[in-house]
C-alpha cells in the first residue's frame, strides 16, 4: 500500500519513475511517471511534430519539466490559455492537474506539494479535437485509486501555492 510517508519507494514499487533524475541537481521539485506515461515518451513523443510552437513537443516537454524540477516560477494557466503551465481540470474536486507545453498536455495529481505523479499524456490538438480531456481525467483518478492511497490520497490545492513552491 503506498503512504504519503513514503511515496518514493512505494511508487517505485509500483512501476513509476523519477523524470529527468539528471535534471534534479537542486531536488527542488520531483515528476513521477507511470510505466503508460514512460511508454508515450519513449514511442510516441519523439515522432510528434510541432503544432504551436517552433520547438518540437519533445523538446518543449524537456524543456518545461526541467524549469519544473529545477523549483523555476511555473505559469498557472486558465482554460482557455495556451502555451506552458499548469492548470488544475474541471472538475476541479478530483485533484487532477494538466501540465501543459504547446504542444502536449501532460495529466496527473500531486501527491505531495512540490511533487507531480504524471500518469497519461498526448498531443494537444489531438486532445482537443476529440475532446479527450475527461477519459485523461478519469484515467488518472483510476491510477490514483489503484494505488491504495490513504486519505488525503492527493494534494488537495485549488491555486498556486498549495501545490508548489519556488525555489528562492
Amino acid at each position: 500500500m503506498l503512504t504519503l510517508k513514503s511515496p518514493y519507494a512505494e511508487l517505485t514499487a509500483a512501476g513509476y519513475d523519477k523524470l529527468g533524475v539528471e535534471l534534479q541537481r537542486s531536488k527542488w521539485r520531483q515528476i513521477w511517471v507511470s510505466p503508460v506515461f514512460m511508454t508515450w515518451w519513449t514511442d510516441e513523443l519523439p515522432n510528434m511534430a510541432p503544432d504551436g510552437d517552433i520547438r518540437d513537443p519533445l523538446s518543449q516537454l524537456v524543456a518545461f519539466s526541467a524549469r519544473f524540477i529545477e523549483g523555476e516560477p511555473i505559469l498557472i494557466k486558465g482554460s482557455d490559455d495556451s502555451g506552458e503551465g499548469v492548470r488544475l481540470m474541471r472538475p476541479d474536486e478530483s485533484g487532477v492537474w494538466e501540465m501543459c507545453s504547446s504542444d502536449t498536455r501532460v495529466f496527473g495529481w500531486f501527491c505531495r506539494r512540490d511533487i507531480f505523479v504524471a500518469v497519461n499524456a498526448g498531443y494537444t490538438k489531438t486532445i482537443k479535437d476529440l475532446k479527450l480531456y475527461p477519459g485523461y481525467r478519469d484515467e488518472v483518478i483510476t491510477h490514483r485509486n489503484r494505488l491504495n492511497i490513504p486519505d488525503p490520497s492527493y494534494v488537495d490545492g485549488k491555486v498556486y501555492s498549495d501545490v508548489l513552491s519556488n525555489r528562492p
